[in-house]
């Protein structure tokens, strides 16, 4: 660490998912508070292109959700609840519990299927046999939270991005979950990344909890 003090290390480069952004750059904002001779390059995409990135070398720290390669270093710093959301006018918004039976024929606000935060969404409807045909495709959270509020559907969403006013969580039952995770790879280490993926690994969680992004995945 004395090369990140010194401010003689290179450029730590973090990709995070776009619903993590804000938690992340309270993180790192706190990291350099520590180091302020570190530098650091944030950008933000949908864990697909992250993970690639991650293993073309093109980053060095991935904050995003949990991924089983053998190349990949992960540590796990939390489970965050997904849930059921709907506008407060909603028919739904008093129920406590929601089943996929119970949604059937609601319209629904889903993320486009190609994304990674539809497979929560996939695991959960498959106790009635099919992906329900979306009224609306969207591809961040901003624009689902819109349209939910507006009265015209329900969506799912993890609870970082639901907290909103004008929105009802609803649990789900059977209980979904997503799992956010620092990623590094095994390959390319340097002291510098070290310290940063030790430091994201073990003080998230640690920091307020602000209010997040409303943006996708």
């Amino acid at each position: 660490m004395r090369r990140v003090r010194n401010g003689e290390a290179g450029t730590i480069r973090i990709g995070m998912l776009p619903s993590l952004t804000v938690r992340t750059a309270e993180y790192v904002a706190e990291f350099h508070r520590r180091h302020p001779g570190t530098r650091f390059e944030l950008t933000r995409e949908l864990q697909t292109v992250l993970v690639e990135r991650l293993r073309r070398g093109e980053l060095d720290i991935v904050v995003g959700h949990s991924v089983l390669r053998s190349d990949i270093e992960l540590v796990v710093v939390e489970t965050e609840p997904v849930n059921v959301v709907v506008s407060e006018r909603h028919e739904l918004a008093s129920a406590g519990l929601v089943r996929a039976s119970d949604l059937i024929d609601l319209p629904f606000i889903s993320n486009l299927r190609d994304m990674n935060s539809t497979r929560g969404a996939e695991s959960f409807f498959e106790s009635i046999g099919r992906y329900p045909d979306p009224a609306f495709q969207v591809d961040d959270y901003k624009t689902m939270q819109t349209l939910i509020r507006s009265g015209v559907g329900y969506g799912i969403m993890p609870s970082c991005v639901s907290k909103e006013k004008g929105l009802v969580e609803i649990r789900t039952e059977p209980k979904l979950e997503r799992q956010v995770a620092i990623l590094r790879t095994r390959s390319r280490r340097s002291s510098s990344v070290g310290e940063a993926f030790s430091f994201l690994s073990q003080e998230w969680g640690q920091l307020p909890v602000l209010k997040s992004d409303l943006v996708t995945s």
